[in-house]
């Protein structure tokens, strides 16, 4: 019987390893940058809460105040 190879012995070791290792460089920043951008969306949405949270509470003291003043 023949020994049949599928390609894969035509291909350098070197290249096989630098094929992988660049792969692994691209995974490893893809996951990075993905997890960096889910982040900072996540701080973004936090600060823009708070500062709703804050506009709200500031409009309902003016308006308390405004209807004090209003009464007397």
């Amino acid at each position: 019987m023949k020994n049949h190879h599928f390609g894969i012995s035509k291909i350098p070791r070197q290249m096989v390893l630098i094929i992988l290792f660049v792969l692994q460089i691209f995974g490893a920043v893809g996951l990075v940058g993905y997890l960096s951008f889910k982040n900072g969306q996540k701080a973004v949405n936090d600060l823009a809460e708070q500062l709703m949270d804050r506009t709200s509470n500031l409009e309902c003291q003016t308006s308390e105040k405004f209807l004090q003043l209003r009464h007397r």
